[in-house]
């Protein structure tokens, strides 16, 4: 005599057919959980058409900068040994993407005499270029990142205060930035400009979608 269960229904089983068709979806990336207007992921590339920066550089780091009032993010790109950062934000005025090219001038360990300087009206660097306080503060922003080098993997959080300073420069506005890690008191200063956002595509990394323009 057999056993016949009750309560459930029989799974029904997939045909040859349906497994063809039908594919599962991939994960979610860790990069497209975070603020990131222009979709810029980790493995794709960025293709630059500036006329001082210009060729198709691989993004190997995608950060956001949650400021607590808004949220910028920060994509390191590479072509050979020449990297840049490439920086988001939102206009105020308009809602519209702003995209600005930053490059590093300098990193260095906590220094403390560097902190108290930080903030001041005028910042003047090794050549004589003098950057005004962008913030009219002596505070800076604190700001958590959520840098990710591995889409698949883990977030590397970050607490960090930031200081910006400007400047018009003769090719329009340019900008200073420094960012002090908390944990270690690392500092990474970094100078840059805006861009035309038309002169920007973002290419994917494979099997992510279509190109953006």
């Amino acid at each position: 005599m057999g056993f016949r269960g009750g309560g459930s229904e029989k799974k029904k089983r997939r045909t040859l057919w349906e497994k063809w068709t039908q594919k599962e979806e991939p994960p979610e990336r860790e990069d497209q959980k975070i603020f990131n207007p222009l979709h810029i992921y980790v493995g794709g590339f960025v293709s630059l058409s500036d006329p001082e920066v210009s060729g198709d550089f691989e993004v190997k780091t995608v950060a956001e900068y949650d400021r607590g009032a808004d949220k910028m993010t920060r994509a390191l790109v590479s072509l050979g040994e020449e990297t840049h950062l490439v920086e988001t934000d939102l206009d105020e005025a308009d809602g519209k993407v702003k995209t600005y090219l930053f490059h590093n001038v300098d990193e260095f360990g906590f220094d403390e005499e560097f902190l108290k300087i930080l903030g001041d009206p005028e910042m003047t660097d090794e050549d004589g270029v003098t950057f005004q306080n962008a913030l009219g503060t002596k505070e800076p922003v604190t700001a958590v990142a959520r840098v990710i080098t591995d889409p698949g993997g883990a977030v590397d959080k970050r607490s960090l205060s930031l200081w910006a300073y400007e400047r018009e420069a003769p090719q329009g506005m340019e900008y200073l930035h420094i960012e002090m890690d908390e944990a270690d008191g690392y500092f990474v200063i970094q100078v840059g400009r805006e861009i035309v956002s038309s002169l920007v595509r973002v290419l994917p990394p494979p099997k992510t979608g279509e190109v953006t323009r």
